[in-house]
């Protein structure tokens, strides 16, 4: 890997973490989401959380996303307790 990429890595970081967040909460509206979709939003999330902890201008208040160190964010919590009430209800 060059050490010296041909862009510039604070704009592809600053892009990622606000692109991943949002295709991720894309899917946690998704009302038909599948095992796929899920998977895919757990990654996204975990994404998001990392790229904005390598932006210069990161601060606390931009990472309500994540709660403490776990490295788990919000979303990745909020798409496995929508999921489980969804397994619950269809059981009811």
């Amino acid at each position: 890997m060059p050490e010296n990429p041909d862009f510039d890595v604070q704009t592809a970081h600053k892009y990622f973490s606000a692109h991943c967040f949002n295709s991720a909460w894309d899917l946690i509206e998704k009302s038909d989401r599948t095992a796929d979709d899920d998977d895919r939003m757990s990654r996204l999330a975990q994404a998001s959380v990392w790229h904005w902890t390598q932006r210069e201008d990161c601060a606390k208040r931009n990472l309500s996303v994540t709660p403490g160190d776990t490295g788990k964010s919000v979303l990745d919590i909020a798409r496995r307790k929508s999921r489980f009430i969804s397994d619950i209800l269809m059981k009811l």
